[in-house]
């Protein structure tokens, strides 16, 4: 067996190896942290704004005002507005680029008896024992020592 072939069985074997011990991580660093005392609201005021063309920021505006994100009456009673809230339009000035409309110190929201999980598909049962990784990689390199 020539050296080009033993080192190319051998990277093979290493990256199997560290693929298949690889932990999966489902939690996206961009994704925030659930806070019941805060509400997002941009989606909705995006969704109101968005057939308003030029003065979709406007609409925005209209939909992220006090009035409508912190109004006493409402059952949510949010207390403060984000710094960060904003509209932009896009070049075209026929629509919004950028948006967000946050709320803070609200009433906690109380979960009820409908409640909405995002699962993650299992992965499916190995049936490679737990070190066996490694114990195949010493015999995969034990097998190509006696073939050298």
């Amino acid at each position: 067996m020539s050296r080009l072939t033993f080192y190319a069985v051998f990277s093979l074997t290493v990256l199997a190896t560290v693929i298949s011990s690889a932990p999966l991580n489902d939690f996206d660093e961009d994704d925030e942290i659930y806070n019941p005392n805060s509400r997002d609201f941009t989606s909705q005021c995006v969704e109101l704004a968005e057939f308003a063309g030029p003065k979709a920021c406007d609409a925005f505006w209209k939909c992220c005002s006090v009035k409508h994100v912190l109004n006493p009456l409402n059952g949510d009673k949010c207390q403060n507005t984000d710094h960060k809230n904003g509209c932009t339009l896009n070049r075209e000035s026929t629509g919004i680029e950028w948006s967000s409309c946050k709320a803070h110190n609200c009433t906690a929201e109380v979960t009820t008896t409908t409640t909405t999980t995002t699962t993650t598909t299992p992965r499916a049962p190995s049936s490679v024992a737990p070190g066996s990784a490694a114990m195949s990689l010493v015999a995969t390199l034990l097998a190509l020592i006696a073939v050298y």
